[in-house]
C-alpha cells in the first residue's frame, strides 16, 4: 500500500461535499471518509476542518451512522492536563468500555499508537478522533507532540498490510491560517493531509 502523499490538500468544501449522496453534507463526507472512492483516498492521511461548516454540528452523529467509532476530545486549555493525556485518557476509557482494562496515562510503558491499534481491534470498526479546537492543540510543545503520535499511529494502523479497519483524524478550528499552515508547512505531522476550507 502506497503511503499517504505529501501534497496537501486544499479545497473548498463545495468541492469536498457534493450533492451526489443527498442535501446532507455531514452524511456526504462521513461516507467519502469511510468508505472512500479512488479520489477520496487522501481524506485517510487527515482532515482538518472549518469549524464554520454546515457539516460542523452533525459530523459525530453521520460517522457513527456510517458504522464508525468516535471518540471527540475537546482541547479547551482550561485543568493542568496536556492535549496528549486528555486524548490518552479518553481511549482508555473507551478501552473500558470495550471490555478491555483500562490503561492509565503512561501505564506499562503503553504509546498511544498501541492503545489506538488495540482500540480499533477491539471494536471491529474504523475509528475516529476529533480534536477540537485544533488551536490549543497547536499552542504549545506538548500539544505539537501529540500531533506527530497521530501520525505514527495512523501509519502504523492504516499501512498494515490488508488492513480492513483504519484510523483516522480529524481536527477542527476556526483559524484558517493554522489549519492551511497544518498541512502545507514542512515541519508539521500531517504534511500532505486535507484541509476543508468554508
Amino acid at each position: 500500500m502506497r503511503p499517504p502523499g505529501r501534497m496537501a490538500r486544499l479545497i473548498a468544501s463545495s468541492d469536498t461535499l457534493s450533492d451526489e449522496s443527498g442535501p446532507d453534507p455531514a452524511q456526504d463526507f462521513a461516507r467519502r471518509l469511510l468508505r472512500p472512492r479512488a479520489l477520496d483516498i487522501g481524506l485517510r492521511s487527515g482532515v482538518f476542518l472549518s469549524r464554520q461548516l454546515p457539516l460542523h454540528d452533525q459530523l459525530v452523529s453521520a460517522l457513527e451512522s456510517h458504522g464508525a467509532l468516535v471518540l471527540s476530545v475537546s482541547i479547551d486549555g482550561e485543568g493542568l492536563a496536556t492535549p496528549h493525556e486528555r486524548v490518552r485518557s479518553a481511549v482508555s476509557r473507551e478501552l473500558e468500555r470495550q471490555g478491555r482494562p483500562r490503561i492509565e496515562p503512561y501505564e506499562d510503558g503503553a504509546t498511544l499508537a498501541v492503545m489506538l491499534q488495540m482500540l480499533v481491534d477491539q471494536a471491529m470498526a474504523d475509528t475516529v478522533l476529533i480534536l477540537e479546537p485544533i488551536e490549543y492543540v497547536c499552542a504549545e510543545e506538548p500539544g505539537q507532540s501529540l500531533l506527530r503520535a497521530l501520525k505514527s499511529a495512523r501509519d502504523a494502523i492504516n499501512l498494515q498490510q490488508n488492513a480492513k479497519r483504519h484510523f483516522l483524524f480529524i481536527g477542527v478550528g476556526s483559524d484558517h491560517a493554522l489549519l492551511k499552515k497544518l498541512v502545507t508547512g514542512s515541519d508539521q505531522a500531517f504534511l500532505g493531509a486535507t484541509f476543508i476550507d468554508s
